[in-house]
């Protein structure tokens, strides 16, 4: 009878780990999700919104500069 109560709870507790890590998870992939929103805007909004009378190929080489900064973890390449 013992025995039972704990493996009832053990699945209780391993339930509840998984719910609060499925839980974590889901909350850091909503965070990643808004910060590449947040970087296509802001990439869009220097490359392509600016006039600008430098060749296309250096602005492209601008935008992925910026965005595998960003991606590395620099984030102060979002003020570049």
């Amino acid at each position: 009878m013992n025995n039972v109560r704990l493996v009832i709870l053990m699945l209780f507790c391993i339930a509840g780990g998984m719910q609060a890590g499925y839980k974590v998870a889901l909350h850091k992939e909503h965070n990643r999700l808004e910060c590449n929103k947040a970087l296509v805007r802001m990439s869009h909004e220097k490359v392509w919104s600016e006039r600008n009378s430098e060749p296309p190929s250096r602005l492209r080489a601008k935008s992925t500069r910026t965005i595998s900064l960003v991606t590395i973890g620099q984030v102060t390449a979002l003020e570049v």
